[in-house]
């Protein structure tokens, strides 16, 4: 028996949203079904009203795979808002899920399943859980050999929190309060941004080669976990003008 989204979600509401292709079928082999599946994320979250209730962080869509971060039920000051937030996280999964299967089948003439089964979202209690699953995810293509650094893969929102850089999905997304966390400025959260994912890669032995450019130091910490807490941290403790 499956458990409610109402258990799956921890009582922040953060998720980090996944599910395969049935039979671990490709469903987005090629950039087309790639588009077309951020095309159905995107129209899906503007309309009947979920971005009122659901924050959509940060995404990575692998050829047979999707992740996506968020939080639902982010608006304390609405009525019920947790309720309210699994009740639309669900109706954003069924309209995006239930456009990009339509399309899917109609344009290949098949007919049934395309996900393997319900979209699965895991439990995540703090800011440093949402930081840790955005970097899990962004280096998905890294960890399948696709690419050889985050920044070589077009389809995950990591230039966005790492450069800077906007395309035509990236309007959807809602930066976490985690990431504004890390520095005061921009540059000073792309920055940290990429001395986390560079971390990450390094802790998982996913990057051997030095960055060409001047990053925070990050080589005294043993989990990924440690170091975001101490950048949060710091980045709370600065005063004074940006």
């Amino acid at each position: 028996m499956r458990k409610s989204r109402q258990l799956q979600l921890a009582d922040t509401g953060i998720f980090h949203k996944f599910f395969r292709g049935h039979n671990g079928e490709h469903i987005f082999p090629t950039d087309v079904e790639k588009t077309k599946y951020l095309h159905c994320l995107c129209d899906a979250k503007n309309n009947h009203g979920i971005s009122d209730h659901v924050l959509f962080y940060s995404y990575c869509i692998m050829s047979n795979h999707p992740h996506e971060v968020g939080k639902a039920g982010w608006d304390t000051r609405l009525f019920n808002c947790k309720q309210k937030g699994i009740t639309a996280l669900g109706n954003w999964m069924r309209n995006a899920h239930s456009r990009f299967g339509r399309w899917y089948n109609d344009t290949r003439e098949r007919y049934g399943k395309v996900s393997n089964a319900r979209a699965r979202t895991t439990q995540m209690k703090s800011d440093i859980d949402t930081l840790e699953a955005m970097l899990y995810a962004d280096a998905n293509p890294v960890r399948a050999k696709m690419v050889s650094h985050p920044s070589k893969y077009r389809w995950s929102s990591y230039r966005f929190y790492a450069y800077g850089e906007t395309n035509e999905f990236t309007h959807a997304l809602d930066v976490p309060e985690a990431y504004l966390a890390l520095g005061k400025t921009p540059k000073d959260r792309q920055r940290a941004y990429r001395s986390l994912m560079d971390a990450y890669l390094r802790r998982h032995h996913l990057l051997d080669d030095a960055p060409d450019e001047d990053v925070i130091d990050l080589s005294m910490y043993e989990t990924g976990s440690q170091c975001i807490y101490d950048l949060l941290s710091r980045a709370k403790e600065r005063t004074g003008p940006d």
